[in-house]
């Protein structure tokens, strides 16, 4: 056989090919295209949102030195309504540091909305768990604290050294040595 039937027959079989799938192929380009469209278009959105947030929370903040505290503050809780993987935690410290807010149960709420955000990794949560227990810590609510910190010990977390040393400095503060020391020995033995 001959290069040029060889071809021949290569060009035959393809077109043999796309004739029989036109269909499927079609249906497979276009959904190529729709995904790709789609992340496009997720990922414009996505941006556009976290500009707006950027800008709320800078707005809140404006709000804040100008002594309206109110406003910055509504600000701020919508922003950590929105789940936000940056600008969520950044409102809800704002609002600690500021005490913007001194009902416990309200914070402790807030506290619960971003450690329920998706996007965060497991040490991100982890931090904003030792955050939370160092808020409580304040209210001596034992057991929540020894619930929130826990798991951040058993699980050989980056935080685990700082989430002994929390439960170690917060039993001493209570007068009780005994426990205090048992966590004191477990960061040694780290």
């Amino acid at each position: 056989m001959s290069n040029e039937q060889l071809e021949k027959g290569f060009q035959e079989k393809i077109s043999y090919f796309l004739r029989k799938n036109l269909k499927k192929i079609i249906i497979f380009v276009v959904i190529i295209v729709f995904i790709s469209l789609s992340i496009i278009f997720f990922d414009i959105k996505n941006s556009k949102e976290n500009e707006k947030l950027s800008e709320n929370y800078n707005t809140a903040q404006i709000l804040i030195q100008k002594n309206n505290k109110e406003e910055a503050n509504s600000i701020l809780l919508s922003i950590i309504n929105k789940k936000n993987k940056v600008y969520s935690p950044l409102s809800l410290y704002l609002i600690l540091e500021l005490n913007l807010i001194s009902n416990k149960n309200e914070i402790d709420s807030l506290f619960d909305k971003i450690i329920s955000i998706k996007d965060l990794d497991e040490e991100e949560i982890n931090l904003i768990k030792i955050k939370k227990a160092l808020f409580l810590m304040d209210y001596e609510d034992e057991q929540k604290i020894l619930e929130i910190l826990n798991p951040i010990i058993n699980k050989n977390s980056v935080w685990k050294n700082t989430a002994l040393e929390l439960l170690a400095n917060f039993f001493l503060s209570k007068g009780d040595k005994l426990k205090s020391e048992e966590y004191f020995k477990l960061i040694e033995l780290e």
